[in-house]
């Protein structure tokens, strides 16, 4: 690449590639309708380093250090003009609106429908098929007149390019928002002080693009295009950072001590990185190898005659790959293959458990107990909820939120009869308080608590490693402190009040500390209450989006909070953590498991391993992966359309199975299949290790018995 002519290839390659891909973009709008968006957000800077180049002669630094500020005041004006914009009513036009004469520019079923027909959006006949014969799809519009039938409100429900044109001034004040504040700490020279405000600006576009996603009525679509929209934000930033710093500095700055730390991590938990990258980049991992092979093909025919490019060598000529890629997948060979597997296995139950059982059965289960406690008094709705949240509190995978949210609208719902609608929502907030703390006594005195005396599961949480030491000791200590509170909050529900069990810790101080929980409850209630009232007020849909939004702002900074405190309390602490003691018997045990964890490894060995446990490993793997493509990749295709806000007589027939479609069946039944796998190997694997650890030698594979060491 040193050479002139291949150094103006490669330059001339990226400009076709980046029209290639803008033409692209613009191609795939009717699929993809956020990709302008997202070109937008990547094209800014370009567009700013253009207009530099072309009109001025300062510095690119200096040039960074004067945009923040009109950034900031387009920003604001764009916003307020939106916002405005947002609050002003106009005639319906094209939309028959069944209740009232006008619909506002608020986002509603109206609003949407409006943009829908104007633009042409294709309607979801496949869920409203009685709407399918008063539309013309020659001309795409709807008999009379062009507007929707009494019972078609809802069939542009997946039209997000409708949202899109909505939202758009909201996503371009987001966008120039984040890039002020941005150019600011890319312009700094001391790049390591900025991380804890560049940060706080990222959760704060977060914040930006969940309050979006909850006012679209949580559409899947949306947030897809949110995730999109936030990387073509970082890549932005990263354009800006390269220009004032230069490529060199970039990577000196940013990519080095990013690689530093991989590389740390890897050495330690690296057969977790292998089987997260089998078990979710197989189709990259072949992607790659089809470049090289081509790649290796035309350096095999001799086609390349540029002058000053080495040829390969005879050796080099027999290889299918190129010599960097063969040598890559040579180093594959080398893994620990059954360790890699088996923890595939975990991870792919843990993808599953969290995408499937969280999202889909509990939504569904929380909305049949919508409809069923419906027409009951509050005092019997309130039994059956403390009932219900206690047992889901006391699944692990299961967080609050749902059961904050639901009960937002069923108490709401109940109690608004008799105690009026704001002291309804007050005591729902204080029920929800009330039920919380009720489920860490229960989580920790009855689960952690009588856990606390088993020796391996004291040493399976780690209660020697620094980590659950230095938590232990803040949450030790008398009086609040930031640290506290965000471990007791921020924390998953049911591990924290469990760990709190195990660790042995007061229970008081510890309910004390878990009160400032209510910073999540209110926002959470108040948005299944709106949801509530939405049918009586039209504000009360935009009110629960914002509320939601705050529960989602918070929820997502908390765990950031909680791990940048308690390793700061790791440096901090390191005179009193070195006083304190460690558990004996965790480190016996520590020191034993070692042992068995090298007979563990040795008659596990892939090279001694029979054929029927590598067949169990290797189809466990692929039903889970594939699983995890299914429900990932293609969730519309497995599932129907489903959120907390829905209902089952409405939105599934009537039938809660429905929510599952058929190849939502066969993507649960992979994951049975790798989850069967798991448990087969794991006790096959336990049993030969304690076989091997009573005899003190290790039976190989060709029946010959090997000593230990």
């Amino acid at each position: 690449w040193k050479n002139r002519k291949m150094n103006l290839f490669r330059r001339s390659s990226y400009g076709v590639v980046l029209f290639l891909l803008a033409l692209s973009v613009v191609f795939s709008c009717g699929k993809h309708p956020y990709g302008p968006i997202c070109m937008y957000a990547l094209g800014t800077p370009v567009w700013l380093v253009i207009s530099k180049q072309l009109l001025l002669k300062a510095s690119f630094k200096d040039f960074v250090g004067w945009i923040p500020g009109p950034l900031f005041v387009l920003s604001i004006a764009i916003f307020a003009y939106w916002i405005n914009w947002v609050g002003q009513g106009r005639e319906a036009d094209g939309v028959e609106d069944l209740d009232h004469d006008h619909i506002g520019n608020e986002w509603n079923t109206d609003v949407r429908n409006k943009y829908a027909i104007q633009i042409g959006c294709e309607p979801n006949f496949a869920e409203y098929p009685e709407c399918k014969n008063l539309y013309d799809a020659s001309t795409k519009e709807w008999m009379n007149d062009n507007k929707l039938p009494y019972g078609c409100q809802e069939v542009y429900d997946t039209c997000l390019d409708a949202f899109l044109i909505w939202s758009m001034p909201f996503f371009v004040s987001l966008y120039l928002f984040f890039l002020s504040h941005m150019a600011i700490y890319v312009k700094i020279d001391e790049i390591d002080g900025a991380p804890q405000g560049f940060s706080r600006l990222m959760m704060m576009l977060v914040f930006g693009l969940w309050c979006a996603a909850s006012m679209s009525a949580s559409n899947a679509a949306v947030t897809n295009a949110f995730v999109a929209f936030l990387l073509f934000c970082g890549l932005s930033t990263a354009v800006i950072f390269i220009f004032v710093h230069s490529r060199k500095s970039a990577e000196e700055r940013l990519l080095s001590p990013f690689t530093d730390t991989l590389k740390k991590y890897f050495k330690t938990h690296g057969d977790w990185f292998r089987a997260f990258a089998i078990l979710l980049c197989i189709p990259v991992a072949g992607l790659y190898a089809c470049l090289s092979f081509l790649t290796q093909l035309v350096r095999r025919s001799g086609l390349n005659t540029i002058e000053g490019v080495p040829r390969i060598g005879e050796g080099e000529r027999k290889l299918w790959l190129t010599k960097t890629a063969t040598a890559q997948f040579e180093s594959v060979k080398g893994w620990r293959w059954t360790s890699v597997l088996q923890k595939g296995l975990i991870i792919g139950l843990c993808i599953q458990t969290m995408t499937v059982l969280i999202t889909k059965f509990t939504y569904l289960f929380l909305a049949w107990l919508k409809v069923e406690v419906k027409s009951m008094d509050l005092s019997s709705v309130t039994f059956i909820m403390v009932i219900v949240g206690i047992l889901m509190f006391m699944f692990p995978p299961i967080p609050g939120v749902p059961i904050y949210f639901t009960s937002g609208i069923i108490l709401v719902a109940a109690g608004e009869r008799t105690l009026g609608t704001i002291m309804a929502i007050v005591y729902t907030c204080a029920f929800n308080l009330v039920l919380k703390l009720l489920a860490c006594v229960v989580q920790q005195k009855c689960i952690g608590a009588p856990l606390r005396r088993n020796v391996k599961i004291r040493q399976t949480v780690g209660i020697n490693t620094p980590l659950i030491r230095t938590i232990k000791l803040v949450l030790s200590k008398e009086g609040f402190s930031t640290v506290k509170i965000a471990t007791l909050v921020g924390g998953p529900d049911w591990p924290t009040s469990v760990l709190c069990g195990i660790l042995d810790l007061p229970i008081l101080p510890i309910l004390i500390g878990t009160l400032p929980v209510i910073i999540i409850i209110v926002p959470t209630v108040l948005s299944g209450s709106f949801v509530y009232l939405a049918e009586e007020y039209t504000w009360a849909g935009t009110a629960s989006a914002i509320s939601m939004s705050i529960t989602g702002l918070i929820i997502m900074a908390m765990p950031a909070v909680t791990m940048f405190h308690i390793e700061k309390a790791m440096e901090e602490e390191k005179e009193a953590l070195a006083q304190m003691p460690y558990d004996d018997e965790v480190l016996k045990a520590d020191a034993n498991e070692e042992t068995r964890r090298n007979f563990f490894l040795s008659v596990t060995d892939w090279a001694t391993l029979g054929v029927p446990m590598r067949a169990v490993l290797i189809t466990g793997n692929v039903a889970m992966g594939l699983s995890c493509y299914m429900v990932m990749g293609a969730s519309e295709l497995c599932f129907k359309k489903f959120t907390m806000k829905d209902s089952i007589a409405e939105d599934l027939g009537g039938d809660g199975w429905s929510l599952i479609k058929f190849p939502g069946y066969i993507a649960i039944g992979m994951f049975l299949y790798g989850t069967i796998c798991l448990y087969v190997f794991h006790r096959w694997a336990v049993r030969k290790t304690e076989r091997a650890m009573d005899h003190g030698a290790i039976v190989g594979k060709d029946g010959i018995a090997y000593l230990e060491g």
